[in-house]
């Protein structure tokens, strides 16, 4: 891959990495905010890898759940 366009890939995977950890944020300010426990936040903290391990997680769990083609798939009703 040329110089060029990894440094391409690599702004690109950072914006979705910041998306993902504000995806994590916003609803546990919210929590917070409510008066809710958000403490399972705190568990990877602004680890950029430990975040990233959880996305991949996320990510194998949905594509498995989808590929199985389950009723509670998103937005399958077979």
């Amino acid at each position: 891959m040329a110089p060029p366009e990894r440094a391409t890939r690599s702004e690109e995977r950072r914006r979705a990495h910041d998306s993902f950890i504000d995806d994590l944020d916003i609803p546990s300010r919210q929590m917070a905010e409510l008066g809710e426990d958000n403490s399972r936040r705190a568990v990877p903290g602004d680890d950029r890898m430990r975040i990233g391990d959880f996305a991949c997680s996320v990510h194998c769990i949905l594509g498995s759940r989808a590929s199985l083609d389950l009723p509670e798939n998103l937005g399958g009703n077979r």
